[in-house]
């Protein structure tokens, strides 16, 4: 979305580091959040993920206006054309099938919440944790569709820079004891776990 106003732009940016700063704050993410920051890489990863949540909120803006388009025409009574009604049936059949608000929270999560350093498996039992009640959605239900969405939102995670990360540095563990709920490569404890002693 290289054309979008440098303004609008900016405010997009804003918004999408106010959500990821409340969902820090919200899911207590504050340390693990500061040793995201030094992998290798996370600048790039940040940059195009800002970039995902900008096109994003571009798209929403144009899916409103086409829908305002629809209304209007419904209050004009042009739906009565058979052709005019099939095109709105069409345009907005097409904006219902996705939950618009699930790509602020992948490109969000993706960033503030480590995503991109686990496996699709992992992003998506985490995101289905963290969203819960609203994680009821097709996106979440299987790892390739949520693949397939992160695909056409165009984020990029470890497995993107395969010189550095040779598997996922982080691994989701469901469990009671919140400690042990991530493990972290013996290749990376170092920057998530700075003061454990190493096995020689």
């Amino acid at each position: 979305m290289n054309n979008l106003d440098p303004g609008k732009r900016r405010i997009a940016i804003g918004f999408f580091q106010s959500l990821g700063a409340q969902l820090i704050t919200q899911l207590k993410l504050e340390t693990f959040f500061a040793c995201t920051r030094r992998m290798p890489h996370f600048a790039e990863v940040q940059e195009i993920c800002e970039s995902a949540f900008v096109r994003h909120m571009a798209g929403q803006a144009g899916k409103r206006r086409h829908q305002g388009f629809c209304d209007r025409l419904d209050e004009t009574g042009a739906s009565d054309d058979p052709l005019l009604k099939e095109l709105i049936k069409r345009v907005r059949s097409r904006y219902r099938k996705v939950d618009p608000s699930l790509d602020n929270w992948i490109t969000v999560c993706w960033v503030h919440g480590g995503l991109w350093l686990f496996s699709n498996e992992d992003r998506r039992r985490l995101l289905s944790v963290w969203l819960q009640p609203e994680a009821e959605c097709v996106a979440l239900s299987s790892t390739e569709a949520f693949r397939k969405r992160c695909g056409r939102l165009g984020v990029i995670g470890w497995n993107g820079f395969p010189s550095t990360y040779r598997v996922a540095p982080l691994h989701y563990n469901p469990s009671e004891n919140i400690s042990t709920q991530v493990w972290v490569e013996e290749a990376w404890k170092d920057i998530f776990l700075p003061g454990e002693e190493q096995a020689p």
